[in-house]
């Protein structure tokens, strides 16, 4: 119990402190289960313009999710040389990588374990702050829900993706979508979606 309490502990202390960026704010919930799971989240400044955001949910509870959720988080966090999935290139050649290839990057990455049987499904993003554009993939995640406030309409974004870390195979896509002045991007786990309400499901 000391062990699972000190994991969700220290994934505790990986989640982001900074909530205010030029023009785009962050904020985020993170309530975990009594067992300690793979639920993490990340954000961070990729140059002047842009912001990286991703959220995921390794398979499973216990201390072997929780180990996959910190490498991914510690993969993810390389922003220089021929390790970062973030970036491609070096020097002045140096460019944001976008989200499809980040993803297959990371299940090329974390498919190559036969002994490893857990995977993850994720949410990754780059957001321009300058002109709102949005490029994300999703893969085996609930869906994005995308609040236009201007429209006054909510709308779920999501693709057919692969889980991460299964399938050598895989391939992702993704999407790109421009977001309004005072619109929000909603990402959330099956920790909501699979909670109950009396008999039933929460759900989307």
């Amino acid at each position: 119990r000391q062990d699972l309490d000190s994991a969700r502990d220290f994934i505790r202390q990986l989640l982001p402190t900074r909530t205010e960026f030029q023009r785009v704010s962050m904020a985020y919930t993170s309530i975990p289960s009594a067992q300690v799971g793979g639920d993490i989240l990340g954000y961070f400044p990729l140059d002047e313009d842009h912001v990286g955001f991703y959220l995921l949910d390794v398979s499973g509870h216990g201390v072997a999710s929780a180990l996959l959720s910190f490498s991914v988080h510690q993969t993810l966090s390389v922003v220089n040389g021929p390790s970062s999935v973030v970036f491609k290139g070096e020097g002045e050649e140096k460019q944001i990588r976008p989200a499809d290839e980040v993803v297959t990057k990371l299940n090329e990455i974390y498919s190559q374990d036969s002994s490893n049987h857990l995977y993850f499904t994720m949410v990754y993003a780059v957001l321009n702050k300058k002109t709102g554009e949005l490029n994300y993939c999703a893969a085996g995640h609930p869906p994005i829900i995308w609040v236009q406030q201007e429209a006054g309409t909510t709308q779920f974004l999501g693709d057919d993706n692969f889980v991460v870390g299964m399938f050598d195979f895989a391939d992702y896509t993704q999407e790109t979508i421009r977001l309004g002045a005072e619109d929000e991007v909603w990402l959330y786990t099956d920790g909501i979606t699979e909670a109950r309400v009396g008999d039933e499901f929460y759900t989307e």
